[in-house]
């Protein structure tokens, strides 16, 4: 006794580019795949941020000093004037 039974399963439907829903699964997965090979790529990159960071805010200081300074001077220099 042979039994067939087939399942008959509407079509995926496709989206505006033409892909079923699991079409675009199997590409999403394949754009989100490190392929780099870079071990401690991510980690170097954020070391070399949070030092180029801290380089910055000590200029990033003086000028707030600078302006405070360059006021200060104008300020003098208008009461001098009045």
């Amino acid at each position: 006794m042979k039994i067939d039974h087939e399942l008959k399963l509407p079509p995926e439907e496709k989206d505006e580019f033409g892909y079923t829903p699991s079409q675009n699964k199997i590409i999403e997965k394949q754009m989100v795949k490190d392929t780099s090979k870079s071990k401690g790529a991510w980690k170097a990159f954020v070391k070399a941020n949070q030092e180029a960071e801290k380089k910055a805010k000590p200029r990033q200081e003086n000028v707030i000093e600078l302006t405070e300074l360059t006021m200060s001077m104008a300020i003098v220099k208008r009461d001098r004037n009045i």
